[in-house]
This record gives structure tokens, C-alpha cells and sequence, in this order.
């Protein structure tokens, strides 16, 4: 390990520690609107089911909004939001782990700029991840969803959960207060070989920042910094 990387660790490690002697200080006003819009383009969105286990993982205070939206052309979009309560050592993790909770393998996870119209380029993560499910004949075949996520905060976004995390400190530390964290995920499955005039992974992706270019405008408040 360099020298370099040693003095990170160690000033890490110093904000870790210096947090829990902390007093606990105001939270700031959140950076969204938690609510879905019903229509979107050419989307419909109908209100999906938050799972007692979601709720009873997570964090008190923890709220969520989420829709399932289709188009006249048969596909689905998967959308929710998750505000976090005030612990956020609860409310907030990476979307990855409940999707490997969830038995789904992940092959790919790239950061993914989306340029959204008027307000800059907002970094998301890409999740490709996939299992093996039932057929209607028997057969055990791959099922492959893309997921993109985000952070949203009281002024900005992140992809990066470790960003995420270096905020809050710096936060506590130099400004005095907290923040209540949302993050934002867009998934859809795959579904070409699926079903006649299935969409290609890349015709899914273009589909989902398509849909997020439309999504943030009504759910991020003007004064969050998008991205770049």
C-alpha cells in the first residue's frame, strides 16, 4: 500500500471516528418530490406494492414511492423511490445488495451519464444482473433485468455510494447538519428471446435513460445540482 493510500485510510478512518462524538444537528430540507408522476410521455404508471419485508428492513421513518409503467408497445418500467428516515445506517444501502438478496447474479455495473435537458448530465449506476427462472414449458432459462440507479441529496446527485457516504461526514463535520437521502431506480427486464419483437439490451437501455431524462424534472427541485 502506498504512502498515499495509507494517509486516505487514516483520514478516513479519523472522520469515522470524530462522527460519533458528534452532536446530532438539524436535517436539511429534501431535494425531491416523493411522488410519482401518473403519466410520463408516452408512460402510464399504476402504484406498485412496498413489501412488508422492505419496510421492516429498513429504517423508521423510511418512505417510498413506486409505479409500474407501460407503454402502447408492451413494456414495463419498474420505478421506485426510497427517502431515508433519520438513521441512515438503515434507510439507505446500495441497490446491489437486495438484488443478490433477491438471487439475482451481478455481470455488470458501469456509471452511465444521462443528459437531462436543462438541468446537465446526471451520473448513474447501471446494474446488469441475472437468474435462472421457470418457463411456461418447464424449462430453466436466464431472465436478465437492467437497473439504473442513483442518489439524490438536499443540493445534488451521486452514482457512487462511497461519495455518498463522504458527504454525510463532511456534512456533520463542516456544515453542521444532516441530510435525508433518496435514492431512485428505473429497471427493466430484457426481453428479447422473451417475446416476438423482444427489446435487445441495448434497445432496454436507451428505453430506461430515455424514461429518466423525463423523470427527473418533476421529482428533483430546481435547486438540486444534476451531475456535471
Amino acid at each position: 500500500m502506498t504512502t498515499k493510500r495509507i494517509l486516505v485510510l487514516f483520514a478516513a478512518l479519523l472522520v469515522m471516528g470524530a462522527v460519533f462524538f458528534l452532536p446530532k444537528f438539524f436535517f436539511q430540507q429534501i431535494g425531491i418530490e416523493l411522488k410519482l408522476p401518473e403519466t410520463l410521455s408516452a408512460w402510464s404508471g399504476t402504484d406498485g406494492e412496498i413489501t412488508r419485508e422492505e419496510i421492516e428492513i429498513l429504517g423508521e421513518g423510511t418512505e417510498f414511492a413506486r409505479k409500474i409503467y407501460t407503454n402502447g408497445l408492451g413494456d414495463q418500467l419498474l420505478v421506485t423511490i426510497v427517502l431515508s428516515g433519520h438513521d441512515m445506517n438503515t434507510s439507505i444501502h446500495r441497490p446491489e445488495r437486495c438484488l443478490v438478496a433477491q438471487g439475482w447474479s451481478l455481470t455488470n455495473s458501469p456509471t452511465v451519464w444521462v443528459e437531462v435537458p436543462g438541468r446537465g448530465q446526471l451520473a448513474t449506476k447501471a446494474l446488469k444482473v441475472v437468474k435462472m427462472v421457470k418457463a411456461d414449458d418447464g424449462r430453466q432459462i436466464p431472465l436478465t433485468n437492467l437497473n439504473y440507479y442513483w442518489f439524490t441529496g438536499h443540493s445534488g446527485t451521486t452514482a457512487s455510494h462511497f461519495d455518498r457516504w463522504l458527504i454525510d461526514k463532511g456534512d456533520r463535520l463542516f456544515r453542521g447538519y444532516n441530510q435525508r437521502w433518496a435514492y431512485f431506480t428505473v429497471g427493466a427486464t430484457i426481453t428479447q428471446g422473451l417475446k416476438p419483437n423482444g427489446r435487445s439490451e441495448a434497445e432496454t437501455a436507451a428505453m430506461i435513460e430515455d424514461f429518466i431524462k423525463g423523470l427527473v424534472p418533476p421529482t428533483h427541485l430546481a435547486s438540486v445540482k444534476i451531475g456535471k
